[in-house]
């Protein structure tokens, strides 16, 4: 794919001397691909997996290229609630919290704070939510996953499913 990231190109983006016409025009072209994004309809908070019949379909939430649970089938979902989404995140999180695998300085405190988090999202009535339609978008964002010809962006990479 051609173009730099955004970050390396020496167009003023990372150091913020970017012109404010180079701007506008970057800009531009971020939110015309968030538009182009936020026409794509999906059934789930979920990724796209080849199904048994060879279709494309949507299958376990992949998070960040690392599982979520330590135990099989280690990735969740698909969720049809944000409150689902969440709950399982938060749950793996304690799950590794009590193999002493994070938070090892002070597990007790995050261990709490997490099962707070679970009670506040699971009383919260609009992650509750059952949704009927989601929506791709890119997670992060940042000038090293955005592939840029001087200040016209040409493409998104590192796409995290």
């Amino acid at each position: 794919m051609p173009g730099l990231a955004a970050e390396d190109a020496e167009v003023g983006l990372s150091d913020g001397t970017m012109e404010t016409e180079d701007m506008r025009i970057f800009a531009t072209d971020f939110a015309s691909i968030s538009v182009q994004l936020s026409n794509i309809h999906c059934e789930a908070i979920g990724s796209l997996v080849n199904g048994q019949n060879g279709e494309i379909e949507w299958g376990p939430h992949r998070n960040a290229g690392y599982p979520e649970n330590q135990d099989a089938p280690y990735f969740g979902g698909p969720f049809h609630t944000l409150c689902d989404r969440y709950v399982y995140r938060i749950d793996g999180l304690i799950s590794l919290i009590k193999k002493g695998l994070v938070y090892r300085k002070s597990p007790l405190l995050h261990y709490l704070a997490f099962m707070e988090a679970r009670r506040l999202v699971m009383g919260d009535p609009v992650l509750s939510r059952r949704e009927s339609t989601f929506y791709i978008r890119h997670p992060d964002c940042s000038g090293a996953n955005i592939l840029a010809n001087g200040v016209n962006i040409v493409g998104l990479i590192d796409w995290e499913w």
